[in-house]
């Protein structure tokens, strides 16, 4: 199966939100350009293995000192492909919205697949509550205007559902259709990052309800990221141990070390670094190596998308196709 790949271009952040244990990461800084530039190099030697490449992590990327020379190495790579008379590879971003204004959305478009907005609710009091640090209104602004200059680029919204927002799910994906954005993902529980998130004060939430819920909104589940296409999840399913995580993601953080896993926000399952093994290599390494009692024993990813549940979130992201 193909496989996604996690870039971290920092770890800075503008916010702390209730559903990212920050406290966790001890090293703060960016990755430098040429670090970028290795990085392209090996997805371009492993290109036909990676389903697309998401600009994520636990930090800000749009932060980023260099974010419009690393969105013109993005352009000149997939430029690079079309000339040999291949398929562009996808790039996306994750962003809180916080720092996304004209310019920034001007030179995003067309160049990146997607820009996945991390919104929790459109109730002021809670979106504050879960977002801390950021401010409601230019967030909200910062999304229309997205809406408003984007159109080969695509905009997703990613819905956290915790205890106090569940109420809010559907006004906000009300309001955001109204609005014009079709693409919403209501995630099927707060994700633990493998035991960090403290998460049965208010994160734990009904998943019962929830995949009802999203039935109903007509709302995706799960990211590309996860799930890239229907042979992928088939491929899923036939694994011993159905965790999406493991299998279908590979973190790289801006130092450019290889994260055995993406959930790992303390860095200590570092299995290599783009300087010395190639995308290739470290995906070989992986299907050796198992941390179960030290990072998957604490992992509510396994038990939370069991086979079961993983095929009513697909139907649910199928029927999301059609809302």
């Amino acid at each position: 199966m193909k496989t996604s790949i996690n870039i971290e271009l920092t770890n800075k952040c503008n916010a702390s939100c209730l559903t990212c244990p920050r406290e966790y990461i001890k090293d703060i800084g960016e990755m430098s350009i040429e670090t970028f530039k290795l990085l392209l190099k090996r997805i371009y030697q492993d290109r036909k293995r990676i389903s697309m490449v998401n600009m994520s992590g636990y930090g800000e990327g749009v932060m980023h000192k260099n974010f419009f020379k690393i969105l013109e190495l993005i352009k000149e790579f997939n430029n690079n492909l079309v000339r040999q008379k291949e398929k562009p590879l996808k790039f996306a971003l994750v962003t809180n919205g916080q720092d996304l204004n004209e310019r920034k959305l001007r030179a995003i478009e067309g160049v990146l697949d997607r820009v996945s907005i991390s919104f929790a609710t459109i109730n002021p009091k809670n979106y504050e509550r879960i977002h801390k640090g950021l401010n409601y209104d230019k967030v909200v602004f910062n999304i229309e205007l997205a809406r408003k200059i984007l159109r080969k680029t695509r905009i997703v919204l990613h819905l956290t559902p915790t205890k106090f927002t569940m109420q809010d799910i559907e006004p906000t994906v009300k309001y955001w259709r109204k609005e014009g954005i079709r693409e919403i993902i209501l995630f099927p529980f707060t994700f633990n990052r493998a035991g960090s998130l403290k998460i049965k004060d208010n994160l734990e939430i009904n998943q019962k309800r929830n995949l009802e819920l999203a039935r109903k909104l007509r709302l995706k589940q799960l990211e590309e990221v996860f799930i890239p296409g229907m042979k992928d999840f088939l491929a899923i399913l036939t694994k011993k141990v159905p965790c999406l995580a493991r299998l279908a993601c590979l973190y790289i953080d801006w130092k450019g070390n290889y994260h055995y896993c993406i959930n790992d926000i303390a860095g200590k399952h570092i299995t290599g670094n783009i300087k010395e093994k190639s995308i290739g290599e470290i995906l070989k390494l992986h299907d050796k190596i198992y941390f179960s009692n030290k990072l998957c024993s604490r992992c509510n990813m396994r038990s939370g998308i069991t086979k079961s549940s993983l095929v009513k979130i697909i139907l649910n992201s199928l029927l999301a196709m059609k809302a």
